[in-house]
């Protein structure tokens, strides 16, 4: 027997393109569980994602283009992120700079 703890929804723009996350947990009414979070993800640019940002089903992407907005929303706090790219020569993303009020996260992308 298993126990529920969490679950999250996921909702897409009509090109495929994950457009928001939502996490509930349950409560103790089964027909009202408690969101925890939220996520979306939106103003794609029309460059190839090789880097999903969230991965629903493992070998699937969800984000095939780059967002360029992300908004959190969890434990009382929102934050926007603005992304920014820099590219290889080829036109593929080698780094991502998101920046919000307080905080600047930076991935940086590797090829092999």
């Amino acid at each position: 027997e298993y126990i529920k703890g969490l679950f999250t929804i996921y909702l897409y723009h009509l090109d495929g393109n994950l457009y928001k996350s939502l996490t509930y947990q349950d409560s103790n009414d089964p027909e009202e569980p408690t969101l925890i979070s939220t996520r979306t993800y939106e103003n794609y640019l029309d460059v190839s994602n090789p880097f999903p940002m969230t991965e629903v089903i493992p070998g699937i992407r969800s984000q095939t283009k780059l967002a360029t907005t992300y908004n959190v929303q969890e434990a009382g706090v929102d934050l926007t992120y603005n992304l920014q790219y820099e590219y290889r020569e080829d036109g593929l993303p080698a780094k991502r700079v998101a920046t919000a009020t307080g905080d600047v996260q930076t991935a940086v992308y590797y090829y092999y």
